[in-house]
């Protein structure tokens, strides 16, 4: 356990590390992602070249048939469709990454509308579901700003996502992860829920202790929900709540002003 005396140092440590290992994860797997749009767009795309080659060859010694073109024209258009959405599917992917990585990076305060942050934040991760039967979804409303730490948010999501892939999900079925954000006066209620294996009794005070894990030894660092609660809490200004029953899923409900006191007297 930690030393009381350096609880607020330690705790910072334990945050820069988790913010770390989750920017270094983040663009680890994007720029693994990646490569697969990249890697079919040139591939399309060299086959559109040789094809041109072939075509202009034909054409120049006077053997292209009309057969030879209607078959290049529809060749052309469908390696330009390939290239065109694989490139388009690369630039959104790296657009999700981008923003998040900054705030993950920088913590900065801004303003920020809180569905397209969230929406970006679950894109971003999309690769840890990529081999996987799950699936998240966002709700939120579209005019829904927040005048605060967006790194953080995608901080607390990232583990919460996290939680429930290494504790939550068995291999055999399906998860379902629900992200639900709200306003409520001027606070911010945005309820995580998965329908996982649920929190056994005797575990459920503990969850929030550092390096507390039921998993240790496969993926369970036990700081997870720990950072969680702390950024909640240091961060945000606001409260994390958790409820669960074995077989029945976790829901946390985390509440924090919408506009920090700080900015809102400027």
């Amino acid at each position: 356990m930690m030393q009381a005396g350096n609880g607020v140092r330690d705790v910072q440590a334990l945050e820069q590390g988790d913010r770390l290992a989750s920017l270094g994860a983040l663009i680890a797997g994007v720029a693994h992602e990646v490569n697969t749009p990249l890697g079919i767009g040139v591939s399309a795309a060299s086959t559109l070249q040789v094809l041109a080659e072939q075509i202009r060859q034909r054409y120049g010694s006077g053997e292209m048939t009309r057969s030879d073109l209607e078959r290049f024209i529809q060749l052309a258009i469908d390696s330009s469709d390939l290239v065109v959405k694989n490139l388009q599917r690369a630039a959104e992917l790296m657009q999700s990454v981008k923003q998040v990585a900054v705030d993950q990076a920088s913590g900065e305060q801004r303003h920020f509308p809180l569905k397209s942050y969230l929406d970006g934040v679950v894109t971003s991760l999309s690769p840890k579901f990529k081999n996987t039967p799950h699936r998240v979804t966002v709700t939120c409303p579209p005019g829904l700003s927040v005048d605060g730490h967006p790194g953080v948010l995608a901080q607390i999501v990232t583990n919460f996502i996290a939680n429930s892939l290494i504790h939550g999900f068995s291999p055999d079925r399906a998860g379902t992860i629900t992200l639900d954000a709200r306003a409520d006066g001027g606070d911010i209620v945005m309820t995580y829920r998965d329908d996982g294996v649920g929190i056994a009794p005797e575990h459920l005070g503990r969850v929030f202790e550092p390096f507390f894990t039921t998993r240790r030894g496969t993926g369970g660092s036990g700081l997870g929900l720990y950072v969680v609660q702390s950024l909640v809490t240091r961060r945000l200004g606001g409260r994390v709540d958790l409820s669960s029953e074995p077989g029945r899923g976790v829901e946390f409900t985390v509440r924090f002003p919408a506009r920090p006191a700080a900015r809102a007297a400027a």
